[in-house]
């Protein structure tokens, strides 16, 4: 009895572990690849960044653009990149659609470039957003010159001017455009207050006696102009295309400069 005892107990045994086997033998492909993903370590994902557009690969590196966007565009700027700096203003202006700063850049890479429709939109943005600042002004009344829109360019010059009344580079540009226009009145206005300023700035003077030779003041004219005699800019009338009468430095040596009739 003890014999045959043994031996049931032993099928029983050998039973089992054929079973087993045969349950390995047929488990189901994704239930093995499963248990061993257990086993191995998981793949490390690349840390190296695609290149931005317009980048060349070499210089890109992770994070490509970096936190420090501002410092980045000033650099660029300094180095006159307009092309790299635009992205890079584009990015800024991205991550702080606010920032009036941004889109100041990144309207005078624009106009580097000559993307004018482009530099008017971020220029003006610059403006709406920080509407009392005289210089977003002066950058905008320069983008309208660019495209040669006057009207709009005096709107934004006059503006500047009012938030400033020491912009002279306003005041000036505002009485040349209203010349140009016709508006005499607000021309002679213009550039006498660019005169109290700065009594001696050339385009002020040049613009005046321009100014007053069209309105028939031939003696302001000449009084306004004789003072620049014996400088080295020749004033242009602003209003039409003949010259006022001033003499220039810049004839050749020897030969006195003389003034064009």
């Amino acid at each position: 009895m003890l014999v045959a005892g043994a031996c049931g107990f032993l099928l029983v045994i050998v039973g089992f572990v054929t079973v087993r086997a045969g349950s390995d033998a047929v488990r189901p492909p994704g239930e093995a690849a499963a248990v061993s993903r257990h086993s191995e370590p998981a793949p490390v994902a690349p840390t190296s960044a695609a290149p931005a557009p317009g980048i060349a690969a070499s210089t890109v590196s992770p994070g490509a653009f970096g936190e420090d966007l501002a410092g980045k565009v000033h650099a660029l700027k300094a180095a006159g990149n307009w092309n790299v700096l635009v992205l890079y203003a584009v990015e800024w202006t991205r991550k702080e659609p606010g920032n009036p700063g941004a889109w100041k850049e990144l309207g005078s890479g624009y106009l580097k470039l000559r993307q004018l429709d482009d530099a008017l939109d971020a220029t003006t943005r610059a403006a709406s957003l920080a509407p009392d600042d005289f210089q977003l002004w002066q950058d905008l009344g320069q983008v309208n010159v660019a495209m040669m829109r006057p009207a709009e360019a005096l709107v934004a010059y006059e503006r500047a001017a009012e938030l400033n009344a020491r912009d002279v580079d306003s005041l000036v540009q505002a009485g040349t455009l209203n010349a140009q226009l016709g508006h005499l009145p607000q021309a002679r206005i213009a550039f006498d207050k660019a005169l109290e300023v700065s009594p001696g700035d050339v385009g002020a003077r040049c613009g005046a006696a321009a100014v007053a030779r069209k309105e028939g003041r031939a003696k302001d004219a000449e009084s306004l102009t004789r003072q620049l005699a014996q400088g080295e800019s020749r004033c242009r009338d602003l209003a039409a295309s003949d010259d006022v009468v001033v003499a220039t430095s810049r004839a050749p040596k020897g030969k006195p400069a003389t003034p064009k009739k």
